[in-house]
């Protein structure tokens, strides 16, 4: 997304009281983005109303020096890390590169810093393995666990809205199908988040929408206010009360009741620019 247009969204959320913002890339990493540290001092000027985090592989770490780590440490107030298993033939097989000895030695480089100094960002770890059962024992993990807080195992992971396939899967590892044509309660996805692409376009979903098969706005032509007051905006925020469940919602494990998310009572007194709806743990103290 060109910085002008980004420029405009940010002032235009910080306009209506702010809130979480996520920068992440669904076809590659954060870290691929040339005007990353752009976007971290333009949202830097107005954190009082920003919360801001991302899902990054992490390897992209590697190519930064101490001074731009210790900026991005103190840019975000999370950072959740996907690991892609707790071995080099793991890691392999389960992402395509030979990035282990990388990404670890970044996961040290990030502990010694920490320790070093205080920080504003939260780390947390996300494994991804055909071992879930296993990866409890091991050394790599304990090492892990010593270091940082580990937030998931996960050896079955979601369709991405029927893209991706079992063939598609690594060995071991599984694609979790489930059945929401029936359900009658809206998805809390579109009720709490709202996704812009790098063209502006914004997508019904916020978690899995990245080939923009439902577009609700545009942010080139369009306020944030806007766009989620409009008709196609209710309209799909409305689909499973309605009965008309979008395609690719209907086998997305990601589904998860507006209800049951919104009757929380750890939501009690929470603000948006105290973290994410959905992971208080994460939230500011």
């Amino acid at each position: 997304m060109d910085m002008d247009l980004f420029a405009r969204i940010c002032s235009d959320y910080y306009d209506i009281g702010g809130g979480a913002i996520s920068l992440c890339s669904m076809h590659s990493d954060i870290f691929s983005d040339p005007l990353l540290f752009q976007r971290l001092q333009l949202i830097e000027k107005d954190r009082e109303k920003f919360y801001l985090y991302t899902t990054t592989s992490f390897l992209g770490i590697a190519k930064l020096d101490d001074e731009k780590l210790k900026y991005l440490l103190n840019a975000f107030s999370l950072l959740k890390i996907s690991i892609e298993g707790l071995d080099k033939d793991t890691y392999k097989r389960m992402c395509g590169l030979d990035a282990f000895d990388i990404v670890y030695a970044q996961l040290d480089r990030v502990h010694q810093l920490l320790q070093s100094g205080d920080f504003l960002a939260k780390i947390v770890l996300y494994i991804r393995t055909p071992y879930a059962k296993s990866v409890l024992h091991s050394d790599k993990y304990l090492e892990l666990k010593s270091k940082f807080q580990i937030t998931e195992i996960r050896d079955r992971f979601f369709s991405w809205g029927g893209m991706i396939s079992q063939e598609d899967m690594p060995e071991g590892t599984f694609l979790e199908i489930t059945d929401n044509s029936e359900k009658q309660i809206d998805c809390v996805v579109p009720w709490a988040t709202l996704n812009i692409s790098t063209n502006g376009l914004v997508t019904g979903c916020g978690c899995i929408d990245w080939e923009g098969r439902y577009i609700v706005g545009d942010m080139k032509e369009q306020t944030i206010s806007d766009v989620w007051r409009s008709e196609k905006a209710l309209d799909f925020r409305k689909a499973f009360s309605a009965g008309k469940v979008p395609e690719m919602c209907k086998n997305c494990t990601l589904y998860s009741s507006a209800d049951k998310a919104f009757s929380s009572k750890s939501l009690v007194n929470y603000s948006p620019t105290d973290g994410l709806y959905y992971y208080p743990s994460a939230w500011k103290s």
